[in-house]
């Protein structure tokens, strides 16, 4: 019973009485009351109101009074809040301490009022770090269904009473305190062995009669506190969750301390970390085995971090192993597979294979590093094996991010057929590459080369726009019609200035997103030339034609086969003029070395999957981006009524079994050297493979031209003043600097050339272990002997953080121009850089090398 004592400024006789919530739902007056209250007067002023309690109240409902007195009005609102049964769901697991590899069991019992109930529970295991590095926002299971509900009853005069607001608790009680964790939390030194931060997810469980189920789970190889939690809700409505937490440990774990990848010829002062978890000292056996060589080392550790040096021997690639062990017993082990690469630039490539059942010789060069195999019998795995190449591209400018979101956009009705992790890790790309790419989009929501200022490109915002209604249809997303049609706007603008090709395939995107293009293509169509020049250089596989020669004989071809299908789609019937210059185009394309032209004239073609077979062969990690993804996109076909079929498999020794961001398999090289054979089985015929490698590139091959550029590169080294954050440089010349320094990157680079270099890219080596500061904020540099006010902020420069190097992105190079970067080394050790390499990003033979070849850099 609820009862409410009414208390009126003036004595009253008559008022309404009302309960509300989304409507009146009932109604009273003062003087003749009702079946749903009684009332009980007090005094002329004073009335008390008892209300029986019903069911549809809860969560809650508000009771109003309102009385008239000489032409005016006054109301006054009052909740009525009701308890809701709630499910109280308990945890429990069979300890509370787990070590790796140990199988956890989970008991979930769900109860109301004490007494057990079935209900459906969703239960999830995640790492807690999650939470100290982005506190959860998201209400409880008793919050988001029974939250207090606001009164949507209004009259011509009442305000909006909102009573609820989603970023605070609706429930009874103080708000809490902010739900955030110290640095010092964060920073915790808790090793991960395995890059997993759901152990376990249940969404699906449901207890039984008894209101108990059990589920069961393998803790990672991660020492963290896991969060357990479980959320229920039965048939009635009634919900409830819990939260348990579990930690997974070891008294005595092994840390390697230093990077994986070196080059050949570093020198790096490696070493472990033994972190003990006890308070008392520990007497421990170190073991470590590596390139041939063994170690025991007897090690009193202390509690916490133990520094253990290892001995310096020759790197090589292959796995490092150490051990400790306690009184015969193992207590953790390690291994890590160290990798080189040469000490100058490399590229990597593809060499297609076909093997046998049982033992097969490999023929390759004996300075190839990183190599990988996989088979590539059917379109599919060859369609899979592109698209896995075009998503370990390093740098993330707008082309390359939309090269690599385009394909899986496309690929996604097929790809999401696969298991159910692999779809989760597929979806988890186009999230990020699709957010990527709408973080780099400028005013208007016009993208330029790499999200820098300036009036956006109309096809590198075509190409962003393609690929993100690709992703949103993947998404399931749905954007208004004219958020699409802003790409032709600014193709409209441009489109005079633009070459026919990059006029074409804007086009062709515009009709494949179902926008207005046959007048648009008419246009293209009427600037076409009346011939084509056949005989024209070919162009290299490796350079782009989109970027770098759209203007070619080669391009206006393509230009002109895009066109026309697009042109025949809508119902155009080609003259006999416009036959025989496609005839000459499609001839022109089909002697050139570009894969894409090639990939063009299958777009709308019925082939089967031998031609296309044939074709994604071609396509090579060292091709254009872009081009690789709109051949994917044109070839998507090789997916379709192509289901996944098992494959054969790798036997030999040193060949470690991996999966890519989809599922499919491929097999890793760790062991020293190169191999000289594969051993495999499941084959029945030859089976076809591709093996990737990387191949030292040091110097600029026969017949490439060099890029008229000279570069010229300091490091400088900040050293503090007396006021704070501001460093006067001094330069390095002796090649020697210091892991508790930071230093100054200048790289200049001089065109020497009258026109300008467009599309260009400096790549600058790093050692291993350094890094580049993501900022240069409030850091002044003053010039030495000059006046305090002289001081000059540093600007923070784009670039691109690759392996072992990074990356400048130069989108026009005319004169000269300096490029500056705060950089760390951490990494002790003597360590060889290769050359500074200016090249033209889709024209690589354009290329040209700081003077001077390998250099060496002492970290101390």
């Amino acid at each position: 019973m609820a009862k409410a004592l009414i208390t009126f400024p003036e004595p009253v006789s008559e008022a309404l009485l009302t309960l509300e919530r989304d409507n009146v739902d009932a109604s009273a007056l003062l003087s003749k009351g009702a079946d749903w209250l009684s009332l009980t007067r007090i005094s002329d002023t004073q009335y008390l109101a008892s209300i029986p309690v019903k069911g549809n109240f809860a969560p809650n409902l508000t009771f109003s009074v309102l009385y008239t007195r000489h032409g005016q009005y006054s109301f006054q609102n009052a909740g009525i809040s009701v308890a809701i049964p709630k499910i109280d769901v308990t945890v429990r697991t069979d300890k509370m301490r787990y070590q790796p590899g140990d199988i956890v069991n989970v008991t979930v019992a769900t109860t109301v009022q004490g007494k057990p109930v079935s209900a459906h529970v969703t239960a999830g295991v995640v790492d807690e770090m999650i939470y100290a590095l982005q506190p959860e926002i998201a209400p409880t299971i008793e919050q988001f269904f029974n939250h207090p509900r606001r009164n949507n009853v209004r009259t011509s005069s009442s305000l909006s009473f909102i009573s609820y607001d989603q970023a605070l608790s609706g429930m009874p009680g103080t708000p809490g305190r902010a739900n955030y964790s110290a640095r010092s939390v964060k920073v915790l030194e808790r090793a991960r062995r395995e890059n997993v931060d759901t152990a376990a997810w249940e969404p699906t469980l449901t207890t039984n009669a008894q209101g108990v189920t059990t589920f069961s789970f393998r803790m990672p190889d991660s020492l963290t506190r896991w969060r357990l939690t479980a959320r229920a809700q039965n048939d009635a409505g009634l919900v409830g969750e819990t939260k348990q937490y579990i930690t997974s440990d070891k008294p005595v774990y092994l840390k390697w301390s230093g990077p994986r990848l070196f080059r050949r010829g570093d020198k790096p002062t490696l070493g472990v970390f033994i972190f003990n978890q006890q308070a008392t000292h520990q007497q421990v056996e170190f073991y470590a085995n590596y390139a041939g060589n063994e170690l025991h080392q007897n090690v009193t550790l202390r509690q916490g971090a133990n520094y253990v040096a290892l001995p310096t021997t020759p790197l090589e690639n292959g796995i490092w192993k150490g051990e400790i062990r306690q009184n015969g017993k193992t207590l953790d082990a390690l291994s890590i597979n160290v990798q080189l690469v040469d000490e100058n630039w490399s590229e990597a490539t593809n060499a297609a294979i076909a093997l046998s059942e049982g033992e097969n010789p490999l023929y390759l060069p004996p300075t190839a590093s990183h190599i990988s195999l996989r088979f590539t019998n059917t379109p599919r795995a060859l369609y899979q094996s592109i698209l896995d190449n075009l998503l370990d591209e390093p740098y993330g400018g707008v082309l390359n991010t939309a090269s690599r979101l385009l394909p899986l956009g496309v690929a996604w009705p097929q790809l999401q057929k696969g298991d159910a992790q692999d779809v989760a890790g597929l979806r988890g790309a186009i999230q990020n590459n699709r957010l990527r790419l709408i973080q780099m989009a400028g005013p208007g929501a016009r993208f330029t080369w790499w999200g820098e200022d300036g009036e956006g490109d109309a096809f590198i915002t075509a190409y962003a726009y393609y690929a993100d209604w690709y992703a949103s249809q993947a998404l399931g997303l749905t954007l208004p019609d004219d958020h699409w049609s802003r790409m032709l706007e600014l193709y409209s603008q441009q489109a005079d200035s633009m070459p026919l090709l990059q006029r074409a395939l804007v086009l062709t995107f515009a009709d494949d997103m179902h926008l207005p293009v046959l007048t648009l293509a008419q246009g293209v169509e009427a600037s076409f030339a009346q011939d084509i020049n056949i005989d024209e250089m070919n162009i290299p596989a490796t350079d782009s034609l989109v970027m770098a020669e759209p203007s070619s004989a080669l391009g206006d071809a393509v230009a002109r086969v895009l066109i026309y299908q697009l042109l025949q789609q809508h119902g155009h019937q080609l003259d006999a003029h416009e036959q025989l210059m496609l005839q000459k185009s499609q001839t022109l394309i089909d002697t050139s070395e570009q894969p894409f032209a090639q990939a063009a004239l299958l777009r709308k073609a019925t082939t089967n999957g031998e031609q296309i077979q044939t074709l994604l062969r071609r396509i090579a990690p060292n091709q254009p981006g872009l081009e690789r993804a709109l051949s994917l996109v044109w070839l998507s076909g090789a997916l379709k009524n192509s289901a996944p079929v098992s494959g054969p498999v790798v036997q030999s020794a040193n060949w470690r079994k991996q999966t890519d961001l989809d599922g499919t398999p491929y097999w890793q090289w760790q062991g020293a050297g190169v191999p000289d054979s594969v051993t495999v089985s499941g084959v029945d015929d030859a089976a076809d493979a591709l093996v990737t490698l990387t191949l030292p590139q040091g110097e600029p091959a026969p017949g490439n031209k060099v890029a008229k550029v000279e570069i010229r590169h300091q490091l400088l080294r900040l050293v503090p003043e007396d006021e704070e954050l501001t460093f006067h440089l001094e330069p390095v010349n002796d090649g020697n600097v210091t892991s508790d320094a930071l230093y100054l990157d200048r790289v200049t680079l001089t065109a020497t050339g009258d026109a300008p270099l467009a599309w260009g890219e400096a790549q600058v080596p790093l050692p291993p272990g350094a890094d580049i500061e993501s900022t240069t904020w409030g850091i002044k540099i003053r010039q030495r002997h000059q006046a305090e006010d002289e001081a000059v902020s540093l600007t923070k420069e784009n670039h691109e953080s690759g392996v072992l190097h990074y990356m400048i992105p130069v989108k026009s190079l005319q004169g000269e121009r300096t490029f500056s970067h705060l950089v760390r080394f951490s990494q002790k050790g003597t360590f060889t850089l290769p050359p500074i390499r200016y090249q033209q990003t889709y024209a690589p033979q354009n290329v040209v090398y700081e003077a001077g070849g390998v250099k060496n850099l002492q970290v101390r």
